[in-house]
Parts: structure tokens; C-alpha cells; sequence
């Protein structure tokens, strides 16, 4: 009885949608492997710096490196960046696939409206898929910040400047800590844009791995035309690399971020509409 008042209200929908995306085994295991590498990232610096302290040979450099650093200066081999467009669709990504195919769904739509079942899953997904990096980039600032020096005050710890052209350089000399926050909204975007992705992928795919590896496969072979063509501005992030000056300013890097999640939202919302659950 208490179950159906809240569907009454239009809130068990929603609550149920998002305790199943926070609540899954999909979603603890996605976040004791960013856990693990949020920790052993933090864990290598510290053994890197108790190594090479008070050593004066000549190029070695001591950085107070973080994972956010690692994302964003040297993206090619940060591992956390690499794992996360799998990562982020791992709690929630599939479980469209999964109500269609194992008769939940349909359990679900004589209780709900259509629409309010696709929305609420998207927001349940979306939410889960942003609180999987979130969790261990703040895990490792946190760790970095009570066991390693403070070398350099900058966020990204840089031992020389960003070039002049650079994308976002005035916003990192003028207000570092506004440059990181910038940042960490362009990768709930990213985060947004691959869970998105997953969900339509799982209104037409016929297997489950389809849906759960799709975003990264396509992320994948973005990075190897980016590699191969050396112009890494066609990779999902890479194109964000400040080590080198860029062309393209915020404006445009956020719209196109912002018109795929809206693409493949709107293809994930108009295919759920007309989808028979089987």
C-alpha cells in the first residue's frame, strides 16, 4: 500500500530509478575500481616523492601530481580517463536494455507513464554515471592533499606556464581553482554524453555488451584516428589538452558537448516511445 500512494504522487518513479542506479552491484563495483585507481595514483606520487626528495640529479622533476592532473595535462595515459566512458555507464547504462528484455519494464509502465519512466531513468543514469568520477577525483585530492608537500600552489601543480593560446590559459593565471571547476563540468558533460549514448544504443541493440561497451569502443577508436592522423582534436577530451595552444574556445567545446547528449537524448527518448517491451 505505501508503494502505491507514492505512485500516486509521481515520486516512487523517480526514487525507485534512482536507488536502483545507486543501490546495484554494477555501481559499487564501478566505484571500488575508481576507488583503487584514485588510491594508487595517490599512492605511486607518494612513494615517487619519498624517492627522488633531496635528490639534486639533473632531470628529475618532483610533482605533486593528482589524478585531475593526469586527466587533463597528460590524457593519454591517465588510466581513470581512459576507463571512463566505460566506468560511467557501468551502474545504470543497461538497465534499459535489461526492464525491455526481462519483463521489468513492463511491470514498471502499467504503474507510470512512458515519458516519466524514460526520464526518470535518464536522470538516474546521468546522476550515477557523474558520481562515478566525481567520488575519485575528490578521493584523490583529499589523499594528495594530507600526504604529499605542497610544491606549487597552481590546482594543476604545473611547473611552467600554459601556452598564451592554450585553451581556457586566462582563466587558469587569472583564477586556477575556476579552472578546475570548469573542467570537472566539462566531464559530467563527457559523463552525460557516454551514459546518453548507452541508452540509445540499448533501445535497438540486440546484446547487452552492445550498450555496456559501446561508448567506449567509440571513444577508443576516436583516440586511434587521433593518434594515427596526429589530430588529437577529433577525440572526445583530448582535443582539451592545455599542453598545447588550441584553436577552439569554450563556447563550442560546451555546445557540441551539450547538442550529443540532446541527439542521442532525443533518439534515446523517441525509440523508448515507440519500443514494444517484450
Amino acid at each position: 500500500m505505501m508503494f502505491r500512494r507514492k505512485e500516486k504522487t509521481g515520486i516512487h518513479g523517480n526514487n525507485l530509478e534512482f536507488y536502483r542506479a545507486f543501490h546495484s552491484r554494477e555501481f559499487t563495483v564501478a566505484l571500488i575500481i575508481g576507488a583503487a585507481l584514485s588510491i594508487y595514483q595517490a599512492v605511486m606520487r607518494y612513494v615517487y616523492y619519498k624517492t627522488y626528495m633531496g635528490m639534486s640529479y639533473s632531470g628529475i622533476t618532483i610533482w605533486t601530481q593528482t589524478l585531475f592532473n593526469e586527466a587533463v595535462i597528460t590524457p593519454s595515459s591517465a588510466l581513470m580517463r581512459f576507463l571512463a566512458p566505460f566506468l560511467v555507464c557501468l551502474p545504470h547504462g543497461l538497465s534499459y536494455w535489461r526492464d525491455m528484455r526481462q519483463g521489468y519494464g513492463k511491470n514498471l509502465l502499467t504503474r507510470e507513464k512512458r515519458s516519466q519512466y524514460l526520464k526518470d531513468k535518464w536522470l538516474a543514469a546521468v546522476g550515477s554515471g557523474i558520481t562515478i568520477l566525481y567520488i575519485p577525483y575528490s578521493l584523490n585530492f583529499l589523499l594528495c592533499g594530507l600526504f604529499l608537500p605542497i610544491t606549487n600552489a597552481e590546482v594543476l601543480c604545473r611547473q611552467q606556464g600554459l601556452h598564451p593560446h592554450a585553451f581556457l590559459a586566462r582563466l587558469f593565471y587569472e583564477n586556477t581553482f575556476l579552472y578546475a571547476a570548469f573542467y570537472f563540468a566539462l566531464f559530467a558533460l563527457f559523463a552525460a554524453v557516454c551514459v546518453t549514448f548507452a541508452l540509445a544504443l540499448s533501445t535497438f541493440a540486440e546484446y547487452w555488451f552492445s550498450c555496456l561497451f559501446g561508448p567506449f569502443l567509440v571513444c577508443l577508436v576516436l583516440y586511434n584516428v587521433a593518434s594515427i592522423t596526429s589530430i588529437p582534436m577529433v577525440a572526445p577530451f583530448y582535443f582539451l589538452d592545455p599542453n598545447q595552444p588550441n584553436i577552439f574556445p569554450p563556447i563550442p567545446v560546451i555546445g557540441s558537448l551539450l547538442a550529443a547528449v540532446v541527439i542521442f537524448g532525443c533518439f534515446y527518448y523517441g525509440r523508448g516511445m515507440k519500443n514494444d517491451v517484450f
